[in-house]
């Protein structure tokens, strides 16, 4: 007999969930007013791998007026009349639960408030505000701004509880990690809920569930990890020279010198075709 990895459920204040035992203590939850779920374009563009099989036992059971999803280790409860969620770890206890109803709507978009607690940390979220590690206290855009060359968000959250949270979304969206109150928000004026519940027993098991989904990371070619230095704007070719003569008189190794786009005939070309 297949093994059964989902669920959907008809909430009583008219929405739609359709959870998932995506692998051991990884959940998906998914949320819409039609019950319909198309995939994503993330997902079918195998960006985002949403099929892993889980090597543990997941079950789907109903108790009362909440679903329970079991995934491994961990445990999904999902109150059937509002869709409110509680995360359980492998301890049995209580890791994360929902603070009101989670909505998701072509007119209201999408959100999830949820609980934390006073001595929670939180990281993640990629490179939105370097000079902060634990996010915390922030409210952050997730959205990439032209602009702004460094700016690289990714919309995961890992938590000291044990938790970690990923929206899997292409459309612009906000973390507010307790700035304007004392919980999580996560929520977007266009699309659908869609969300990947982890739970782990540390940071690193927490990253390993995450990257089974998103992705793992390439190892780069060894010069990638060396010195990379970029002359300052406006340098000619014999400042650039200057510049590698001066790196090997003082001994100091270094991998890559790159120039800047005033050495293009027009600046931010996008062929693949510069001169």
């Amino acid at each position: 007999m297949d093994r059964v990895t989902d669920t959907r459920i008809s909430l009583g204040n008219g929405g739609w969930i359709l959870a998932e035992a995506i692998a051991d203590s990884t959940f998906r939850i998914r949320m819409n007013e039609t019950g319909h779920f198309p995939e994503s374009p993330l997902i079918r563009y195998r960006i985002v791998n949403a099929t892993i099989e889980p090597r543990g036992e997941s079950r789907f059971m109903e108790v009362g007026n909440v679903t329970v999803v079991r995934a491994g280790r961990a445990t999904l409860q999902i109150d059937v009349n509002d869709g409110q969620l509680r995360l359980y770890g492998p301890d049995g206890k209580e890791w994360l639960h929902t603070c009101c109803s989670p909505w998701s709507g072509s007119a209201s978009g999408f959100g999830a408030r949820f609980s934390l607690d006073a001595d929670e940390s939180l990281y993640g979220l990629g490179n939105v505000v370097p000079e902060k590690l634990d996010r915390r206290g922030l409210c952050v855009p997730m959205w990439a701004q032209k602009d702004l060359w460094t700016s690289a968000p990714i919309p995961f959250l890992m938590s000291s509880r044990g938790w970690a949270v990923m929206v899997n979304t292409t459309w612009r969206h906000t973390f507010d990690i307790g700035a304007a109150t004392d919980d999580i928000l996560i929520e977007g004026p266009s699309g659908e809920l869609d969300l990947f519940l982890f739970v782990g027993t540390g940071y690193a098991e927490l990253l390993e569930a995450y990257t089974d989904v998103a992705g793992k990371p390439q190892l780069l070619p060894i010069w990638m990890y060396g010195l990379n230095f970029c002359p300052r704007v406006q340098s000619s070719a014999r400042d650039v020279l200057d510049d590698a003569i001066k790196f090997r008189r003082s001994g100091t190794p270094c991998d890559l010198i790159g120039l800047s786009a005033d050495w293009m005939e027009t600046d931010n070309v996008y062929s693949t075709a510069k001169r």
